[in-house]
């Protein structure tokens, strides 16, 4: 991605004085392809000229230039991978100094600014008392806004009305949350299965497999994602409650979630414990928190990565395309500490005297 945008702010400057490229080459005392290829980005003016353009647009050389420092996206992960690391080690407000010095320097690098917004929504509870954490929620909701407000990559522009939704979520805000998203009458088509169908008619079976196990792996995502708000709606109906909880638990273990995806069946595991013991379903309950467990506990989980395994072998490509790739959004301390804490919520306090649950405490304490 290119830094130096000369070429662009010619342009800009170029519209707002109603210049054609030949006008403006006359007064500059350069030919109309010269103007041309700098607007393009195929060259840039002589050193010399720099200030004669600048002064003629009355604008400095640096404006000129429209320096806008960009990253990589191996940049960009090895800055969030950094960050995320020292949020669970160091002071929160020393590592949000750091992270808004790079929001000021990198404030075009619309990539960086969606990982810097996503950063904070996922370490906010780090911030200590809640109005703390709502207030670092709305900073990640200000970066999605002006994300929205100047980004012109559309893949970018996509992801950002999720993510503020997910921060209005986080603070307690279901009506922005439907504001935003109820009235989007986007039809939710996914091509990659007519894409893939194309592939095999050609015989590009390696482009097929890497669409369609990127598509069956996502779809499985979305359904165990489901499970909490949709067992939560059957407290009501233990038959159905238990129908819909098994049948997932069926899923999981075909697909062997547990350790393809991890990330995706903790929180239904945890979600269906709190919710049977809501109903005083001790057993259900326990069965669901020591899965939980054996998971946490797994050897061989941390580092926590996103990454295939002998059944869904083809989806690296889907893994690679991905902002942060294979990395977590939160460092291996943290998602360690999280696993602990979960257990200390009010919802598990009545099994504080279970001699299962205490075994449960007591291997996510070794962690």
């Amino acid at each position: 991605m290119k830094e130096i945008r000369i070429g662009n702010k010619i342009i800009e400057k170029r519209k707002e004085l109603k210049l054609t490229q030949e006008e403006l080459a006359d007064h500059l005392g350069v030919s109309k392809p010269a103007v041309s290829k700098w607007e393009s980005g195929q060259s840039y003016p002589d050193i010399t000229l720099l200030p004669v353009i600048a002064t003629y647009f009355d604008i400095t050389v640096d404006e000129l230039f429209d320096y806008q420092p960009q990253l990589t996206k191996k940049e960009i992960r090895k800055v969030y991978r950094s960050l995320a690391e020292r949020f669970a080690q160091e002071p929160f407000d020393e590592v949000l100094t750091e992270l808004n010095a790079l929001v000021k320097k990198y404030y075009s690098c619309w990539p960086l600014l969606l990982n810097l917004g996503i950063l904070l929504m996922n370490h906010a509870d780090l911030a200590g008392s809640i109005e703390r954490r709502n207030e670092i929620l709305q900073e990640a909701l200000r970066l999605f806004e002006r994300i929205e407000q100047n980004c012109d990559d559309p893949r970018i522009l996509r992801q950002t009305p999720l993510f503020k939704a997910t921060c209005w979520m986080m603070s307690g805000n279901p009506n922005e949350v439907i504001d935003l998203l109820a009235d989007t009458d986007e039809i939710k088509l996914n091509p990659d299965i007519m894409l893939a169908n194309a592939y095999l008619m050609k015989q590009e079976n390696e482009k097929a497999l890497n669409l369609l196990q990127g598509s069956i792996f996502t779809d499985l995502l979305s359904i165990v994602g489901s499970m909490p708000g949709l067992m939560a709606i059957y407290a009501t109906k233990p038959e159905t409650l238990d129908r819909w909880s098994q049948s997932i638990e069926r899923l999981i273990d075909i697909f062997d979630l547990d350790h393809l995806h991890p990330a995706s069946v903790l929180p239904f595991h945890v979600n269906a414990a709190a919710l049977y013991l809501s109903q005083s379903r001790v057993d259900p309950a326990l069965h669901h928190l020591e899965r939980y467990a054996r998971i946490a506990c797994e050897p061989g989980l941390f580092p926590f990565t996103l990454k295939g395994n002998a059944q869904f072998d083809h989806i690296q490509a889907l893994i690679e395309s991905l902002d942060l790739g294979s990395l977590a959004p939160r460092s291996d301390q943290a998602i360690k500490q999280s696993f602990k804490d979960l257990l200390k919520h009010p919802a598990f306090e009545s099994l504080a005297e279970n001699d299962r649950f205490k075994r449960i405490v007591r291997d996510l304490d070794a962690l």
